[in-house]
């Protein structure tokens, strides 16, 4: 945090940006030149989600994604538009993937994500920059 700042106010479970605070505090330490490695007996354990909530949640990892994006984009990083690209061609592949084998729960959760990422998009490009009270919390 002393390298790349604390986590942006305008991402995360909570705020605005609903997701997406993890991707960039990771994202700015790689920008920063931090070496990152790879553990391979660090295991997470995530708490399943049962249908509704995995439904429930897709369009705020969308609109998260697209508001990072955006927010970055706004500094005129051109990779950052290369990433919601790509996020974008991933989520029409699993969308047309599963169109073709009548996934239609797959389908559903595919659009949810890609209306979030629309909003977020959205958001992100309008959204203020955060107060220095904020940057300090």
């Amino acid at each position: 945090f002393t390298r790349v700042g604390r986590f942006d106010s305008r991402l995360g479970g909570g705020s605005p940006g609903r997701s997406a605070e993890d991707i960039d505090v990771l994202y700015r330490l790689l920008r920063s030149g931090a070496k990152l490695r790879y553990e391979p007996d660090a295991v997470i354990f995530h708490e399943r989600q049962g249908s509704d909530r995995r439904l429930h949640s897709r369009p705020a990892y969308g609109f998260g994604m697209g508001s990072f994006c955006a927010i970055c984009a706004r500094r005129y990083d051109a990779f950052a538009v290369w990433m919601l690209a790509q996020w974008c061609l991933e989520r029409g592949r699993a969308l047309a993937a599963s169109l073709l084998r009548r996934r239609w729960p797959r389908v559903r959760e595919e659009l949810l994500m890609l209306r979030g990422l629309v909003s977020g998009v959205g958001y992100g490009l309008t959204c203020p920059e955060p107060s220095e009270d904020a940057e300090a919390a």
